[in-house]
C-alpha cells in the first residue's frame, strides 16, 4: 500500500517482515510503549486494561507486530529525526519502500496508531436459530462466547476468500493527547480503509465489511468514525471485560466500496 500523506504527519505501514533483529526490537519497543501509553491516558479508547498488558513480556507484543494477519498502521511525525546514527543510504541508491517504512519509523516519532486485523470469512447467515431471521452484524464474525477471539493465522492465510463475504477489524486507534486536532485520527482511519480495500482486493473477495467498537461514552470516536463513512450498528454490544464481568460497546461497521479509492 502506498502510505497516503498529511503536511501534519503521513501514516506509515510496519513492514513484514523486519530483517534487522536491532530494528525489529525498537519497533516493538515504540510499538508497546506507545499502546501502554494509551491504555494509560485514554482507557475508554480501548477494550483491554493497561493493568493487564503492562504485564505483557516481549514475546507477546512481538507477536504482534509480526501477526501475518493484522496490520499496523503508525501516524509519524515528518519533522523528527530521532536516530541520526542510523548510517545514511548514499543519494543514488533508492531505498524500497519496505526499508523506507522501516528507515521512517526508526527515526521519526510516533504520533498515533491503529491496527487492521483480517480479513476473515463473514456469514450473513445466523448461527442461532432462535434469530434465524436477524442478519447477523460484522463484528459477530471476531465475538465468540462474547469474547474478541482473534483468528490463528495459519488457518485465515490457507482459507480461500474468492467470491466471499470478507470484514475486518479496526482496533486500538489512539492519537497522543499533545497530537489531536489535526486531523491525524482522519488520515489513519483514510489509510485503513485503503489498506482493507487492496487487501481485499488481492484476495479476490466479492464484498468486504468493516467493523469498529468504541465506548458508549467516547463521542469524538463516535462522530469522527460517523464522518467517514461508517454508522452505528448496534448502540450496546455486550462483551466480557478482562475481569469477566460485562461491559458494553457501540458497534459501527461500513462496506467497502471494492471498484475505487477512498
Amino acid at each position: 500500500m502506498a502510505a497516503p500523506h498529511h503536511p501534519l504527519g503521513p501514516v506509515v505501514p510496519i513492514p513484514k517482515p523486519i530483517p534487522s533483529s536491532t530494528d525489529l526490537e525498537a519497533i516493538v519497543e515504540r510499538y508497546r510503549d506507545l499502546r501502554l501509553h494509551g491504555l494509560k491516558v485514554d482507557p475508554e479508547a480501548f477494550t483491554s486494561l493497561y493493568e493487564d498488558e503492562v504485564k505483557f513480556p516481549y514475546k507477546t507484543w512481538q507477536s504482534r507486530v509480526e501477526n501475518s494477519i493484522a496490520k499496523t498502521l503508525v501516524a509519524v511525525d515528518p519533522e523528527t529525526n530521532q536516530r541520526a546514527h542510523i548510517e545514511e543510504k548514499p543519494h543514488a541508491e533508492k531505498l524500497s519502500s519496505h526499508s523506507a517504512s522501516i528507515q521512517r519509523l526508526l527515526r521519526q516519532e510516533w504520533l498515533g496508531i491503529a491496527t487492521i486485523i483480517g480479513p476473515v470469512r463473514f456469514s450473513e447467515q445466523s448461527d442461532d436459530a432462535m434469530a434465524a431471521s436477524v442478519k447477523p452484524q460484522l463484528h459477530t464474525a471476531f465475538i465468540k462466547d462474547g469474547k474478541y477471539q482473534i483468528p490463528d493465522p495459519s488457518t485465515v492465510e490457507k482459507e480461500d476468500l474468492s467470491d466471499t463475504h470478507a470484514v475486518f477489524l479496526i482496533v486500538g486507534l489512539f492519537i497522543l493527547p499533545q497530537a489531536r486536532r489535526r486531523g491525524l485520527a482522519g488520515r489513519l482511519v483514510e489509510a485503513s480503509i485503503n489498506y482493507i480495500r487492496e487487501e481485499a482486493r488481492r484476495k479476490k473477495v466479492c464484498k468486504a465489511g468493516i467493523s469498529i467498537q468504541v465506548s458508549p461514552t467516547n463521542f469524538a470516536a463516535q462522530a469522527l468514525y460517523q464522518t467517514m463513512g461508517f454508522h452505528v450498528s448496534e448502540k450496546a454490544i455486550v462483551m466480557n471485560s478482562q475481569q469477566g464481568e460485562e461491559e458494553y460497546v457501540m458497534g459501527l461497521e461500513m462496506e467497502v466500496n471494492l471498484g475505487s479509492e477512498f
